[in-house]
């Protein structure tokens, strides 16, 4: 059976044998992720610098601000990212994920792979809407706004 370390600064930690675990898009993903990056600060003895960081909450947060903001000792960033709109921002990211592969300018390996296996030799504006990943549906949705 496959079992795997974790090689942290040269020094190899730990033996975690192979078994299943969280899937992209599982919730629990996100709290995972923040227990490992926990465990590696205190392994590494690595904190966070409240002087160089800053705190951006969302709507739904705002409620907790105080307690939050007192929890992890950063400044919150009043400014923000100054988005508005999180819907148009997300169209406007996926809309150049789209031009990219439409323009055929873009050298990256995913705008050629989707290219050679989602496109083929049809057109973004031909292909099958149905087919493929939920993220790729989601781009060919755009078709209709732009």
């Amino acid at each position: 059976m496959a079992a795997f370390s974790v090689c942290l600064n040269g020094n190899i930690h730990g033996l975690f044998p192979r078994a299943r675990g969280l899937r992209l898009g599982d919730p629990m993903s996100p709290y995972f992720s923040m227990l490992v990056m926990e465990e590696f600060a205190n392994l590494s003895g690595l904190q966070a610098n409240p002087a160089k960081s800053k705190l951006i909450l969302s709507k739904s947060a705002h409620g907790n601000r105080e307690a939050l903001l007192q929890f992890l000792s950063f400044q919150l960033d009043e400014d923000g990212l100054d988005i508005r709109d999180v819907q148009a921002l997300n169209y406007a990211l996926m809309s150049k994920h789209l031009w990219a592969v439409i323009s055929n300018r873009d050298p990256s390996i995913w705008v050629q792979w989707v290219r050679q296996y989602r496109i083929r030799h049809k057109t973004v504006w031909t292909v099958n809407a149905n087919a493929g990943s939920w993220c790729w549906r989601k781009l060919l949705q755009l078709r209709a706004i732009l």
